[in-house]
């Protein structure tokens, strides 16, 4: 490129010698010092020309090849498609009998990752007398509700799905209780005067509730 410009320029030079050569014989001859002073600025018009046209040529070339290697950088052609996303619906089965089986069966036939995760009764029961103590603690100016029961299975079930299992256990309630039904309890005056909140109301009612075996 360095090259080409030198050769430019040297030709344009050589070119408005020429020029500047002729026009001064002619007008030794026939012409003024005015037509002689024109045919000078012409001179250092065409060399202006000669000059500016490389520069732009290289600063356009320049440009170019840097915004070539931007989108090189930002292209996205490596980059593999994301996987296929999938959804899970949490359905609650509170017993096993042939209609639940059925819905499962059907569900499996329209996505083969269809689980189904199951709740033995004896941890219905330990979630009810989980509520129940709450309900009956005197520290606690309102307990949880069933509704609250509710949600607890539910997010219980779902720590089961997320480990690979299709049934819930014990340590699963415990883990999600805390989360699930503290922002539920509102706690009575005395024991927040006391430094109690509902966390550790919570707590305990875990640690007094037999779990089942």
């Amino acid at each position: 490129m360095t090259a080409i410009v030198f050769l430019v320029l040297l030709a344009g030079h050589l070119l408005g010698d020429w020029v500047a050569q002729n026009d001064w014989q002619a007008t030794n001859k026939t012409r003024s010092w005015a037509a002689l002073t024109a045919h000078v600025a012409s001179y250092h018009l065409l060399m202006g020309l000669l000059l500016l046209i490389p520069i732009l040529v290289i600063t356009f070339l320049l440009v170019h090849g840097h915004y070539e290697e931007v989108a090189a950088q930002l292209s996205l052609d490596d980059f593999s498609p994301p996987p296929p996303m999938t959804n899970t619906v949490l359905v609650l089965v509170g017993d096993m009998h042939k209609g639940v089986v059925r819905a499962i069966q059907y569900a499996q036939t329209l996505s083969p990752s269809a689980k189904a995760v199951y709740v033995e009764e004896s941890l219905n029961r330990y979630v009810v007398a989980l509520l129940r103590h709450t309900r009956t603690d005197s520290r606690l100016y309102l307990g949880a509700s069933p509704r609250a029961g509710i949600a607890l299975l539910r997010v219980a079930k779902a720590r089961a799905l997320v480990a690979g299992r299709d049934y819930i256990k014990p340590d699963d309630v415990k883990a999600v209780a805390p989360a699930v039904l503290a922002h539920r309890l509102i706690v009575a005056p005395e024991a927040r005067s006391a430094g109690l909140g509902p966390d550790e109301l919570v707590h305990d009612a875990l640690e007094r509730t037999p779990v089942p075996v």
